[in-house]
C-alpha cells in the first residue's frame, strides 16, 4: 500500500461540517470540484483549482434521514447538478439551490448528462434526444435525432442508451460524449453551432463488453471516460482522442475477490493523464497508463476526493471533519 496510517498527512484542512461517508462525494469533470454532503444534509463543495482546497457553502440541502440508496448522482458541471431521486430527475443551481428543471425519470430509460459548461441537459432516449438549455425562465425541451440519424448505423441489438458522460476538449469550442449502451459504448465529438448542437464527424462505436449496461463514470476527464461494464466485473476508459479502449488489469500476484458483479466500483483521473485511482470492493488501486501495472494504493479506510500536483486530499474513516492532505511520489 501507498498510503497507510504509518504516513502522517502533511497538512490538514478542518471541514465545516463532518463528512457523511455514507453518501459519498459527488465530483466534477476531473475531480476538480466535488461536493460532500454533511451529517446536516446541507451540501458544502471544495474547490481543488490551487494547492490548498478552497471550501464553499451551497444552497443545496437533502433531507437529513436520507440515504445513499434514495439519490443518485447524475452529473455536476459548473454551478448545476443533477440528482435522481422520487422518480424525477432535478437539476439544481448549487449555488443556491434552486431547482431549474425536474423530469420524470418513473420507467428508468434513458440516459442523461450536463455539458461540461452545465448549461444543457442533454436526455438520451431509444429514438430522439431531448435538450434543454437553461435560462432565467423554466426551459423547454428542444428534441433532435442528431445522436441517431446523424451519426452512421449502431448496432440495433442492444440499442437503448443506459448512461452518458460528457468531457470537455482542449482549447474550448467542443466536447466529447460517450453514451454506454447494452454490450457496447458509442463516442461522439461535438461543438456549439449556432444556438444547436454539432457533430465533428462520425461516430466511434466501442463494443466487446459484457451484455450488460455499460456505466459511464462521474468525474471522468479528457482523454478518457471511464466506464464499468457488467455490473461491476471490469472498468474499461475509453480514450476519446485515439478510439482506443484500456481495460484495467489485476494486481500482479496478488489474488482478488473472488466476486464477479459489483468488484469495479469507480475510477479518479490524476491530474496528470498518465495515472488513474481505481476503487474495487478490495480498495483503492493506482493503475499506470504509461506501463499498464496496476498496484494497492490504499484501503477503503480512505476516501479520495483529489489526486494530483504530487498530493492526495483524502478523508480517513473516524476522522469525518478533516481533509488530509498526503504527499505522493509516484
Amino acid at each position: 500500500m501507498i498510503i497507510t496510517d504509518a504516513i502522517a498527512p502533511i497538512e490538514t484542512v478542518a471541514l465545516p461540517e463532518p463528512y457523511r461517508r455514507s453518501m459519498g462525494a459527488i465530483p466534477s469533470e476531473g475531480w476538480g470540484s466535488v461536493l460532500y454532503i454533511a451529517e446536516s444534509g446541507r451540501a458544502w463543495r471544495l474547490d481543488f483549482a490551487d494547492a490548498r482546497p478552497k471550501t464553499h457553502p451551497t444552497g443545496l440541502g437533502l433531507r437529513r434521514e436520507a440515504e445513499f440508496e434514495d439519490f443518485e448522482p447524475i452529473d455536476f458541471a459548473a454551478d448545476r447538478l443533477v440528482l435522481e431521486f422520487d422518480e424525477d430527475l432535478h437539476v439544481f443551481d448549487v449555488s443556491t439551490g434552486r431547482v431549474r428543471l425536474r423530469v420524470s425519470d418513473k420507467n428508468g430509460l434513458g440516459a442523461s448528462c450536463l455539458t461540461p459548461d452545465g448549461r444543457s441537459l442533454l436526455r438520451l432516449n431509444k429514438d430522439e434526444t431531448q435538450i434543454w438549455t437553461f435560462a432565467e425562465g423554466p426551459p423547454p425541451p428542444r428534441t433532435t435525432r442528431l445522436f441517431h440519424d446523424g451519426s452512421g448505423p449502431l448496432p440495433g441489438f442492444g440499442y437503448e442508451p443506459h448512461s452518458a458522460r460528457c468531457v470537455s476538449r482542449p482549447g474550448g469550442g467542443g466536447f466529447h460524449v460517450v453514451v454506454g449502451h447494452y454490450g457496447f459504448a458509442v463516442a461522439y465529438s461535438l461543438h456549439h453551432g449556432d444556438a444547436v448542437l454539432m457533430l465533428d464527424g462520425p461516430s466511434r462505436i466501442h463494443q466487446g463488453f459484457i451484455f450488460d449496461p455499460v456505466t459511464t463514470i462521474i468525474g471522468s476527464r479528457y482523454p478518457f471516460v471511464a466506464v464499468n461494464e457488467g455490473y461491476g466485473c471490469g472498468l474499461k476508459l475509453i480514450d476519446v482522442e485515439t478510439g482506443d479502449l484500456r481495460f484495467c488489469p489485476d494486481v500482479v500476484g496478488i489474488p482478488a475477490s473472488g466476486l464477479g458483479y459489483c468488484r469495479y466500483i469507480g475510477a479518479m483521473p490524476h491530474g496528470e493523464r498518465d495515472k488513474a485511482l481505481v476503487r474495487t470492493i478490495d480498495g483503492w488501486l493506482l493503475w499506470n497508463l504509461a506501463t499498464d501495472a496496476v498496484i494497492p494504493f490504499c484501503s477503503l479506510d480512505w476516501e479520495p476526493l483529489h489526486f494530483g500536483q504530487g498530493r492526495l486530499w483524502a478523508i480517513r474513516e473516524g476522522d469525518p471533519a478533516s481533509l488530509r492532505c498526503y504527499p505522493l511520489a509516484v
